[in-house]
């Protein structure tokens, strides 16, 4: 069988201890659907890829940057877009692009 997603979603039959007989195509069936999302999700899901339309303008090119970012600065970069850093940003724009040219001076050279 194969998965329905991204195009629909599969509905579910529900499964019951000691009367429902599950067969391996159940399993079968549940992990095709989960490679099918994890296809479409990737290895960073939590990092846009392209704008969701709910992006500042003028952040658009931090957006852009981090989707493509070092893995090894990810941690870093996670934790500046929370203002968990020692000089907050209180998530003002300006104080935020200052902060991205302070700790990757180049980062914006990388996006055009």
């Amino acid at each position: 069988m194969t998965a329905l997603y991204p195009g629909e979603l599969r509905v579910w039959s529900t499964k019951f201890d000691y009367t429902t007989i599950v067969f391996a195509d159940h399993f079968n069936t549940a992990q095709d659907e989960l490679v099918a999302l994890l296809r479409v999700v990737g290895l960073t899901p939590q990092i846009a890829r392209n704008d969701p339309g709910s992006t500042p303008f003028s952040l658009q090119p931090i957006v852009d940057w981090i989707g493509n970012a070092p893995v090894e600065d990810l941690d870093r970069i996670i934790k500046l877009l929370e203002d968990d850093g020692d000089e907050p940003h209180n998530y003002d724009t300006n104080k935020l692009l200052d902060r991205f040219r302070d700790l990757w001076p180049d980062w914006l050279a990388v996006t055009q």
